[in-house]
Order: C-alpha cells, then sequence, then structure tokens
C-alpha cells in the first residue's frame, strides 16, 4: 500500500494542455487552484495555492478537450515536488 495518495478538488485554473514527448506518447498538464479561508481578529483571510498536476498517456488522452477552465475536477495521485534553476533562482 503506498503512503504518497494525495486527492486534489477544485475548479481547472487554465484548460489542459497536451503535449506530444520526443519519444512517443503524451503528456497532460493541469493547473488546480485549492483555497482556504479564515477570519482573524475580525478580518476574513484567504490563500489560494496552484497545483500542477502532470499525466502520462500512451495514446493521446481524449478526455484533454473536456477539461476546460473552470471545470470541476477531482484529482487523485502522488505528490512530488520538483525544482530547477532559472537564471540563477531556485524554482519549485
Amino acid at each position: 500500500m503506498s503512503t504518497n495518495i494525495v486527492i486534489l478538488q477544485g475548479a481547472l485554473g487554465a484548460d489542459a494542455e497536451v503535449k506530444t514527448m520526443p519519444k512517443g506518447g503524451f503528456v497532460m498538464n493541469l493547473r488546480i487552484p485549492t483555497s482556504e479561508s479564515w477570519v482573524k481578529d475580525g478580518v476574513k483571510q484567504e490563500r489560494t495555492d496552484w497545483h500542477n498536476c502532470t499525466q502520462f498517456f500512451r495514446e493521446e488522452p481524449k478526455i484533454a478537450p473536456y477539461l476546460t477552465k473552470g471545470k470541476a475536477i477531482i484529482v487523485t495521485g502522488k505528490l512530488r515536488n520538483e525544482s530547477y534553476e532559472k537564471d540563477g533562482e531556485k524554482k519549485y
């Protein structure tokens, strides 16, 4: 049993993006915002986190045209953060 399980529920922040891989296959990227709100000292506070989700396919995903901005979605998968350097600055 895997201990790295994540369930995200939200509305897509952009249309699904599908790209062809150099050695064949496809990759689909989704951007999903999740928000939370609370009241502190009588003032409503809100925070939104953006999640970049990636899924790989052997064939072009037929679901991609239906995954449009604002569409409600639930995604289950593994959580993994990646980092890279751009212009000498580390990004995640």
